[in-house]
């Protein structure tokens, strides 16, 4: 999801879309917070916690919100569950 510019990576059990719906308002401010890629994965709380590793150095003030490209973020969380899933297997 992407608000204000930066994207967010996060799990939810539900449609990313009503979870996008929920942080329309950040940091007081009324934002458009949007998905722009989701990913269905086997172990999505492994993947959170690897890619926000991963993403660490990029980290804003919120916990999911990062200075990177939308584009890159979602190569991450694909090529993270890829390894996940190749470990599993």
């Amino acid at each position: 999801m992407i608000i204000q510019d930066f994207p967010g990576v996060g799990k939810t059990g539900r449609a990313p879309e009503t979870r996008a719906s929920e942080l329309d308002v950040y940091g007081g401010e009324e934002t458009t917070c949007f998905v722009s890629y989701s990913q269905l994965v086997g172990n999505c709380t492994l993947v959170e916690s690897r890619v926000h590793d991963v993403l660490k150095s990029h980290r804003m003030d919120s916990r999911e919100l990062f200075k990177i490209d939308a584009k890159e973020a979602a190569r991450i969380v694909k090529t993270i569950a890829a390894d996940i899933d190749h470990e599993s297997s």
